[in-house]
């Protein structure tokens, strides 16, 4: 016989908890009414599906930066923030985000919004010259021109050749790539055959006149202008065609390398570009998030899935480029299969959907052009198949 004098006891050992994490942000900037760029970070955890894990962020200051002016997106580990400072506002505020994995776990990530007030148009240049040989591509071709720390995205640009000069002006070839692939012909074809001496051309989609066809070139701002055939621009230029208007670059964002391919198209005459050439942005608008159909501060919704043709689900439609542009008008390009039904919806809530478009592709690719009223309005578009 026996006792258990000091009784019993059950130790349960379960595993410790996890906190999740979260990716450093760097401070970011941005002028007075102008929503900052989409900025992306990455949460994780490793008991916990990123999927489930939830982000929340607060703002030192709710003049500047309201709480509800902080946009969250994304989904799984890739997330991003979007921040809108309040209207007339600037100075400095410091954003807290904080991850939750549900079981008690946190982590967080705090870095300083810096709202400046705006500023005028800005000039970005490269005064490497230009040599234009008789025939062929001119030296440095491209002549390229970096553009950084920029804030916004452009509304109106204008492109100036400093010092221009040769003996048959006719024969030189101009071309633009911005940063994204977006080109557009400056000049060809012009002024006929009588010298240019040292002129400054500035190219503006706003120009009172165009460059003239044979009689002799002056200094001053034009349209881009082009006459008869233009010549071949080799690589790495891009293929044709090319358009003759700066408004292809409305709507991008100015940061990156932009390109100036220059051609002489003909045999003998040659000439320069003495003082290179520079780009002037007007102040930048407010950029949009990738992929997004929407201006101060709105975006992207996802498509809803639903019953759709067998030919949807082999080209469903898609947006391929949205771009805000002057006077409170946005321009969405839509791609899907040729014949196949589609409905474009908008709202301003993310809640809310009303249609918008509906039509059919005829080829696989069309644009629509779209109102918004109103300023500081967010305002979102998705496309979708219909039956």
């Amino acid at each position: 016989a026996g006792s258990l004098a000091g009784g019993w006891s059950l130790t349960l050992v379960t595993g410790v908890n996890s906190s999740p994490t979260l990716s450093a942000i760097p401070n970011q900037g941005t002028t007075k009414n102008v929503p900052t760029s989409m900025v992306n970070f990455t949460v994780g955890d490793p008991e916990t599906a990123a999927v489930n894990l939830a982000v929340t962020g607060l703002s030192s200051d709710q003049v500047l930066l309201p709480n509800a002016n902080i946009v969250l997106g994304g989904s799984g580990s890739t997330r991003s923030v979007t921040l809108t400072p309040g209207l007339g506002q600037i100075g400095t505020a410091t954003v807290t985000l904080t991850v939750n994995d549900g079981d008690g776990g946190s982590a967080i990530s705090a870095f300083q919004l810096n709202v400046t007030a705006n500023v005028g148009p800005q000039s970005v240049s490269n005064v490497v010259a230009i040599t234009i040989p008789s025939m062929g591509n001119a030296s440095s071709y491209p002549s390229t021109l970096a553009v950084s720390s920029l804030s916004g995205n452009i509304t109106k640009v204008t492109v100036t050749l400093q010092t221009v000069s040769h003996t048959w002006p006719d024969d030189i070839n101009v071309l633009l790539v911005g940063p994204t692939g977006q080109k557009a012909l400056l000049m060809a074809n012009v002024g006929g055959s009588t010298d240019a001496v040292n002129l400054n051309l500035t190219f503006d989609d706003t120009a009172g006149t165009s460059l003239p066809d044979e009689t002799i070139l002056s200094g001053g701002t034009f349209k881009p202008t082009v006459y008869g055939t233009v010549a071949t621009f080799v690589s790495p230029a891009p293929a044709g065609p090319y358009g003759t208007s700066l408004a292809a670059f409305v709507g991008t964002n100015p940061n990156g390398t932009w390109s100036l391919y220059v051609v002489d198209d003909s045999v003998i005459d040659g000439g320069s570009i003495t003082g290179g050439w520079s780009l002037t942005f007007d102040p930048l608008s407010a950029p949009p998030p990738p992929q997004s159909a929407a201006l101060n501060g709105g975006g992207l919704a996802s498509t809803p899935s639903g019953n759709q043709a067998t030919s949807c689900l082999e080209a469903p439609p898609s947006f391929l480029s949205v771009t805000p542009l002057p006077l409170g008008q946005v321009r969405l390009v839509i791609q899907g299969g040729a014949g196949n039904a589609f409905s474009v919806e908008e709202s301003t809530d993310l809640r809310t959907w009303n249609e918008r478009f509906r039509g059919s592709f005829e080829q696989s690719s069309l644009e629509l052009l779209d109102e918004v009223q109103g300023q500081h309005v967010a305002k979102f578009y998705r496309v979708k198949c219909r039956p």
